[in-house]
Order: structure tokens, then C-alpha cells, then sequence
């Protein structure tokens, strides 16, 4: 029979995490010949290697994949030019997918018309430590939490389906050319934005993105992640990212980059509280949403600066800002 979905699981040096959502792939409740799971290997000099092709050889439809070049993008791109099947399922290695994940998957792309160009659902936290009083919803979706209070439809304006529970056709990734290298994590490089940027292509091109309530899949939220200063990193970080896409998708001149840090200036000069929310002491959830908020805008204007584009950032994790 043919194979109608590729499950592909991108990883680096997390094989303890690896294990757990192998199982949760081998236990879907789609036909075991009617998909295949395919692990790229993204430079991990762990036990990862050993885990797929030795300690887990009798996983039916299990491939390795070895990416030698660091970066989440380039592993996707490894993932689906070897997929098989004309479907790609993307589940991130710290992630465990419901059993049905891949069969309503399989559905929603046999039901939906238009066809989506990307189909995803709600990914739940797996707290490896307590939530932190401090920390509040709207800082959620920066630890890979996606919860719309929504029945299944296309995605509001704005909203892009997150990479951990994201399934394409994969003609649909050969026609845009796949996820670009520039954007998204290198190693513990926590920047973003390759799925979104894909995603905008995609729904540039006529093809929507669907949200399906019932396709879950729950994500790991480890300790080094619950701590103010990791949150303010990842929010610096998310500015250069964001600012990386305007580049890509706008490929301004001097002119037009000029406009661009004008722009970036004025949204993050537009108050002195949004400038004293940089260092100031965040002692309310409230608070340390504004702080991290004014964090992020001073990554979008140093991302059109040209900062971080090369493989180190300078932001919070770097300069250790006051927590």
C-alpha cells in the first residue's frame, strides 16, 4: 500500500526526549504501511544514532537521516526532500503526538477544500517544573503553548500554526523551496521564525492554514526555560527574528532599511515606560509582559541594524540584564 504521511522528527543531542516521541509515533492509530517515521539527525553527538538504528531497528518504517550542518531549517528541508509519502508531519523531538495525530491529519487533508497548505492544532505544555506565578498567558506562546479559543477553521489574521504540530503537502514545500536556512534555531540559538515565514508563503500563494482543535500533540517545557532571563532572551531573540523575515520578504535598499529603523525606533521610543520597562524590576505578571514586550522591540530594531545574523547574538543572554 501506498504510504500517505512521513512523520519527520528533527533532533539534536536530545535522544532521552527522542525516545518518548518515537513511542508516541509508534503507537499511532493510522495503519503502520500507511506512513513511515523519519528521525533527522541534525549534527547530535549524543546516543541519538545509536537509538534509531540500533535500540529502535524493529520500529516499522523507521529511516535515519544524518544532517551534518547545524540549524532547524536545514534538518526540515533534509526531512521532507526524503520523505516519501505526499504528506509531511513535523513533530519536534521534545514533543509527543496524540495517538490519532496522523490520521487526522490524513483526514483533514482528504476533506478540506480548499486544501490546506498547512494544517496544525493545539500544543499542550508538558511543565517539567511548576508554571512561575510570574509568568503570564500572554508570554505563553514563547514557550511553544498554542491553545485558540476556536473549533476548527482557518487561522485568524495574524496567527500561524506552530512547527511541533504542523503537517504539509510536500509539493507545497518544493514549490516555495523549502524552509529558509537564515531563519529559525541553531543549537541552543533559540531564533525562530522559519515556520511562520513558510507559512506566509504559503497563504501568499492562496493556500490557507487550518486549525484543527482535535490535532494535538503535547510539548516539554524544561526548567532552563522557566527563568525570567531565558524568557527575555527569547523574546530579544524573537525581534531579530522577526526583523530577519521583513529582510527576507522585503530585501529593502539602504532607503528602504532606513525606513525600517525609523520605524523600529519610534514603536520602542513611543513611551518611557516602554524604555524603563528594559531595566526597571518586574514585580507583577503585568509588568514583566511590558518588560519582555520592550525586549523584543529592541531585538526587532537591532535585527534591522544587522545584528544577529550571523550564528551569535548579542541580547539578555549575552549582556545579563537585571531580572
Amino acid at each position: 500500500m501506498d504510504l500517505l504521511v512521513s512523520a519527520v522528527v528533527c533532533t539534536h543531542n536530545r535522544a532521552t526526549y527522542l525516545r518518548r516521541a518515537l513511542a508516541s509515533l509508534a503507537a499511532q492509530t493510522l495503519a503502520a504501511e500507511r506512513y513511515e517515521i523519519v528521525v533527522v539527525d541534525n549534527a547530535s553527538t549524543d546516543a541519538t544514532r545509536e537509538l534509531v538504528t540500533r535500540e529502535l531497528a524493529g520500529v516499522d518504517r523507521l529511516r535515519y537521516v544524518f544532517e551534518p550542518q547545524l540549524g532547524v531549517s536545514r534538518a526540515r528541508n533534509a526531512g521532507w526532500r526524503a520523505a516519501r509519502a505526499p504528506l509531511v508531519a513535523y513533530l519536534d523531538d521534545d514533543a509527543i503526538a496524540a495517538p490519532d495525530w496522523l490520521a487526522r491529519a490524513v483526514s483533514g487533508f482528504a476533506m478540506l477544500e480548499p486544501r490546506p497548505g498547512c494544517l496544525g492544532g493545539p500544543v499542550i505544555p508538558i511543565w517539567e517544573v511548576p508554571r512561575p506565578a510570574w509568568l503570564p498567558d500572554a508570554l505563553l506562546p514563547y514557550l511553544t503553548v498554542l491553545e485558540l479559543d476556536q473549533g476548527p477553521g482557518p487561522m485568524p489574521r495574524g496567527k500561524f500554526l506552530y512547527g511541533t504540530n504542523s503537517v504539509f503537502a510536500r509539493e507545497r514545500l518544493a514549490e516555495i523551496g523549502g524552509f529558509p536556512p537564515g531563519l529559525g534555531p541553531i543549537g541552543r540559538w533559540h531564533r525562530s521564525g522559519e515556520d511562520t515565514f513558510v507559512q506566509k508563503q504559503l497563504r501568499e500563494r492562496g493556500h490557507p492554514l487550518w486549525y484543527d482543535p482535535a490535532l494535538r500533540v503535547q510539548h516539554h517545557v524544561p526548567a532552563e526555560r522557566v527563568s525570567r532571563r531565558w524568557v527575555l532572551r527569547r523574546l530579544y531573540l524573537e525581534g531579530l527574528s522577526r526583523a530577519r523575515q521583513q529582510l527576507l520578504a522585503r530585501a529593502p535598499g539602504p532607503l528602504g532599511r532606513t525606513r525600517l529603523v525609523g520605524v523600529a525606533l519610534r514603536k520602542l521610543l513611543s513611551s518611557p515606560r516602554r524604555l524603563l520597562a528594559l531595566l526597571l524590576p518586574a514585580s507583577t505578571p503585568e509588568r514583566f509582559a511590558r518588560r519582555a514586550s520592550s525586549w523584543r522591540r529592541l531585538g526587532f530594531l537591532m535585527g534591522i541594524l544587522g545584528a544577529g545574523s550571523g550564528t551569535r547574538a548579542r541580547g539578555p543572554g549575552a549582556t545579563r540584564p537585571p531580572v
